[in-house]
C-alpha cells in the first residue's frame, strides 16, 4: 500500500508506506466481503502521519490465486493407402471458464484504493485443427 511523499525524505522512486489502522485477521489481511469491489477494507488502511514513514511493508496485500488449466485432445485417422494419417486435434484454454481475478488498486489515495479492476486470464478458447501426415 502506497501514499504521497509525507516523510519529507526526497529519494528517487519511492513512495512512503501507508499505516494499518485496524487489522482484521483473515490470513493477516484486512478483506472485505466483495471479491472484486472493497476486497481490502479501505477503513484499515490510513495515510502516514506527516514527516513519519507507514508501517505497513511492501507487498502486504497479494491478489488471489490464479488457476490455469489447458486440455487438449486429438484422434488419428489412418489412411490405408500410402501410410498417411489425418489427425484432428481440439484444444481447450480455460476449459471450465475460471476467472482468475486481476491486481489490487494498492494506492490508498485512489478513489478505488483497495479495488480489483479486471481479471488476469482469458475466458475460455477453444480451437480446432486437422493435420495430414505423410
Amino acid at each position: 500500500m502506497k501514499g504521497s511523499l509525507r516523510s519529507a525524505v526526497i529519494s528517487a522512486g519511492v513512495i512512503d508506506r501507508s499505516d494499518l489502522s485496524a487489522y482484521q485477521a483473515r490470513g493477516g489481511l484486512a478483506i472485505g466481503a466483495d471479491q472484486t469491489l472493497g476486497y481490502l477494507n479501505k477503513a484499515a488502511f490510513v495515510v502516514a502521519p506527516p514527516y513519519t514513514y507507514g508501517i505497513l511493508g511492501r507487498d502486504t496485500a497479494r491478489k488471489l490465486g490464479a488457476q490455469q488449466f489447458t486440455l487438449g485432445v486429438y484422434k488419428n485417422f489412418p489412411i490405408h493407402e500410402n501410410k498417411e494419417s489425418l489427425q484432428f486435434r481440439a484444444e481447450l484454454f480455460n476449459p471450465f471458464n475460471h476467472v482468475n481475478l486481476g491486481g489490487i488498486d494498492g494506492t490508498i489515495e485512489d478513489p478505488t484504493f483497495g479495488d480489483i479492476s479486471g481479471t488476469a486470464n482469458n475466458s475460455r478458447e477453444i480451437q480446432f485443427a486437422l493435420k495430414l501426415y505423410f
